[in-house]
């Protein structure tokens, strides 16, 4: 904070709340629900997928990896290449390293 404070950011472009702020409240097994319809409805053209691994994790009920087979492209963000990782189009390291200023490019998965 005395960073934002010395550039002059406060007020700005940072907000300083002095009341907790509460998340929208939110179905998230509706909203995946609607994720997988959307998918098989042909509806998603890029699907991003960011630290998750829903090839394992989603009930198979869902079918989702299906679903997920009729995105055109899905990039996934994760620290490690895991079961969604691998069948996505991208996968991109949630942490580049950094190495006498050369970093690993994202990765073609498929």
């Amino acid at each position: 904070m005395a960073m934002n404070q010395a550039l002059g950011n406060v007020g700005k472009t940072v907000m300083v709340s002095s009341q907790p702020l509460n998340p929208l409240p939110s179905d998230q097994f509706g909203d995946f629900k609607s994720l997988v319809a959307d998918l098989n409805a042909g509806k998603v053209n890029f699907l991003v997928i960011l630290n998750a691994n829903p090839i394992y994790n989603a009930p198979a009920d869902l079918d989702f990896q299906s679903a997920f087979n009729k995105a055109k492209v899905v990039a996934h963000l994760g620290s490690h290449v895991d079961e969604t990782g691998e069948i996505s189009h991208w996968h991109i390291p949630a942490r580049i390293r950094w190495s006498r200023g050369v970093t690993r490019a994202p990765t073609m998965a498929r």
